[in-house]
């Protein structure tokens, strides 16, 4: 099943930027958190997955690093070809990456990431990658839907340290249909019968 509902990364990366993302109404203005993350974080790269090495416990990453090439930078203290980002912790959220065959093609990301107090790269905490995905044209684009661009549901008196979340909608009104390649472009649906790959294609903006 190939995946084509996508948001260019020209739109992903111009989000970032406070003037494209201030909405302005007659009560008040605020950032999209897309900005807001992006002025939190002390790196903000496109950066193409190099190799992993982590420590499991029952099959889930528990500590590791991450190496990464940047492939353009949209916020650095200074220029960086490569760079290691370490991660601790047995976290659903946590900056772990998929362990491929080094054969592969790798995956490429859009990375937000902090300097801790002893000066190591380390994922924002609200999350720290966003999906990327090379269209036919050579234009880096970022995937819809997924995890990433999903946003707590408001509550004013929630008492659940992990609300439900939900996709950010104005994001969703940007996104557009294209055709894309590389390894987050194809997902096996061989394992499925028909109604589950028909359900899955509906859900998360696959062809089948």
């Amino acid at each position: 099943m190939y995946r084509y509902n996508i948001v260019t990364a020209i739109v992903c990366l111009g989000l970032l930027s406070t003037a494209s993302l201030a909405t302005v109404t007659a009560e008040y203005q605020y950032e999209h958190w897309l900005a807001e993350r992006a002025a939190q974080s002390d790196v903000v790269v496109v950066a193409q997955l190099e190799r992993t090495d982590y420590e499991y416990r029952r099959g889930f990453p528990v500590d590791g690093r991450t190496w990464f090439r940047v492939l353009f930078d949209y916020k650095t203290p200074r220029e960086m070809e490569r760079l290691i980002i370490l991660e601790s912790g047995l976290n659903p959220d946590g900056c772990y990456f998929p362990n491929l065959p080094l054969h592969d093609e790798q995956p490429r990301y859009l990375l937000f990431l902090v300097y801790d107090e002893e000066d190591a790269l380390r994922g924002h905490a609200d999350g720290c990658a966003v999906e990327l995905a090379v269209n036919s044209q050579g234009r880096y684009a970022a995937i819809w839907p997924q995890s990433a661009f999903e946003r707590p549901l408001p509550c004013l008196d929630c008492v659940d340290p992990n609300p439900n979340k939900a996709l950010d909608l104005q994001l969703e009104h940007m996104t557009e249909n294209m055709q894309f390649q590389g390894p987050l472009s194809r997902i096996d649906g061989s394992e499925m019968v028909a109604h589950q790959r028909r359900q899955l294609a509906e859900e998360e903006g696959l062809r089948i």
